[in-house]
Formats: C-alpha cells, structure tokens, sequence
C-alpha cells in the first residue's frame, strides 16, 4: 500500500494575503477594460478637482441638486461609493453635472492637464494637449488626415462630416468672441484713463480686426442654423455694426453706456453711493 502524501492547510497569514486583494478601486484593476478604466478615470478628476476646491462631498452632492433642480436627488453615500471605485460607467450627463457643479469644462473632466497620459482609445494613450485636441477634433480641422484616432479605421479618412464643421465653426466663434471681449475692455480701458493717441488708435484698430473675426464666424454659424449666445445689453449693438463705422466717438459712447449700467446695478443692490440721478447720465 502507497503511503498517503501529507497535507498542509494553508496558513492564516497566507489566506490573509490572498484576501487582501481590494474589490473595488478608484486605480485600474487587473480585468478592467477600457470603458471602465475611463471611468474611473474621470471620477478621479472630479475627486481630485472637489478637494482641490475644497468642498465636501455634502456640498458636492448639493451643488449637484442644484443642477438637476431636485433637493436630495444626490445622496452622499452614492458619491462616496462613486469615489471608493464602485462604479464601472458614468453617463453622459452625470459628467455634465459634475462639470457645472465643479465650474470647469467638460474636457477638464476627461483631458485633465495635470496628469501624464490619457487613455483615448483602448491601449493607446496621448498626453493631454493631444488627447485634447483628438477629442475636440482639431488636428482633422487643422492639418486634414490622419487624425491618430482614426487610423486604426484605415488608410482611407472619411470625409469631414456636416457635425464636425458645424463644431469646429462653434469652437472658432467661442475664440473670436474672447478676442473681441479682450481686444474691446482694453480699449475702454484706455479711453477711461485717457491714454495717448497713438495707444488708443492701435487699440481701436485691434478691436476693429477682432469685431470682423466675430462677424466671420457668426456668418459662419448662420450657415449651419445656429444662433450665437446673447451679448451683453452694452454690446447688443456688435452683430449689426459694420467694424469699419466703429470709431473712438462710438466707443466713448459704449464706455458711457456700460458706466450708467454699472450705476444703476449698484444703486438697485446699495453697493454704492450712486443715485438715480448719475444712473441716467
């Protein structure tokens, strides 16, 4: 008769190891595939830019309330579970939600600045100015094909699609009404401390430029239906005004109408000494 091979049960300390492995993290885990490798990505963002700023998760959660116009529809335990890597997809509009709650971008949320790489596309990572402008499109805008998140497609590069002009029109505009707004404070700027003559018609010429960008790209809205935002009441006046009849005499009167506004906001809120006698100068 063969003797019986012994058996040793495995130690507490062994099992413990083996145990300790954690069923859930905010890190990549061994099995997880891209989609939820994203995921937890962008809630690392968000956990991160929510201590950044310094807010609890209770004020997190009741920022989040405030987006949806439903008191109590965040629980904080559900944001907790979110944070301790239990989730394996986040939505489309929870990102938004989280985005406004937290006042950054959408794109802050899944092309972060402060990290090294991003995972685009499943095993291929950029860092985050190219994962940026992958995402948004800009490299197609720009330079035409290849786009490096659409090589794998191909050789052959689709055309630029209706959707894909329509965006870049939309991301031009944005930066043409920024350099408009820019180019216009620093003029009333000057007008208001009197600046030379020459200084302020360098400025005027500036914004003349940047009010013809603003008009081009609205232009190029109106082709795909697409409206621009509202202005402010003190520039109502930019999509109708030819940039070329835009002088010095018309930016006074600009300078002058957006000082009664700031007049009568502090008259109404008691912020200031003004009265409503200055308020309708």
């Amino acid at each position: 008769m063969m003797p019986c091979a012994s058996f040793e049960y495995p130690s507490r300390d062994s099992v413990r190891f083996v145990n300790s492995a954690p069923k859930y993290s905010l890190q990549a885990l061994p099995g997880d595939d891209w989609e939820v490798r994203l995921t937890k990505a962008i809630i690392r963002n968000i956990s991160w830019l929510k201590d950044e700023q310094g807010i609890t998760t209770e004020q997190l959660a009741r920022r989040c309330d405030e987006f949806l116009g439903t008191p109590g529809a965040t629980k904080t335990s559900t944001l907790n579970g979110l944070f301790a890597g239990k989730r394996k997809t986040i939505s489309v509009p929870e990102v938004i939600m989280f985005a406004t709650a937290l006042s950054v971008p959408v794109m802050a949320l899944l092309a972060p600045s402060r990290v090294q790489e991003i995972e685009v596309r499943p095993g291929s990572t950029m860092n985050p100015v190219a994962a940026l402008r992958t995402m948004v499109g800009i490299e197609a805008w720009l330079w035409g094909p290849p786009n490096p998140l659409h090589m794998w497609h191909g050789s052959e590069f689709p055309p630029q699609s209706s959707a894909a002009r329509a965006t870049e029109t939309i991301v031009q505009h944005w930066r043409a009404e920024d350099t408009m707004f820019s180019a216009m404070a620093e003029l009333l700027d000057g007008i208001e401390r009197e600046a030379d003559p020459l200084i302020l018609s360098a400025y005027l010429a500036s914004t003349q430029n940047a009010l013809r960008e603003y008009h081009w790209w609205g232009q190029e809205l109106a082709r795909h239906a697409l409206q621009p935002p509202r202005l402010p009441e003190f520039l109502n006046w930019v999509p109708q005004l030819d940039p070329a009849q835009f002088t010095l005499d018309f930016a006074r009167g600009v300078l002058a109408q957006r000082t009664a506004e700031l007049s009568e906001i502090q008259w109404k809120t008691g912020s200031d000494d003004a009265t409503p006698s200055n308020t309708a100068q």
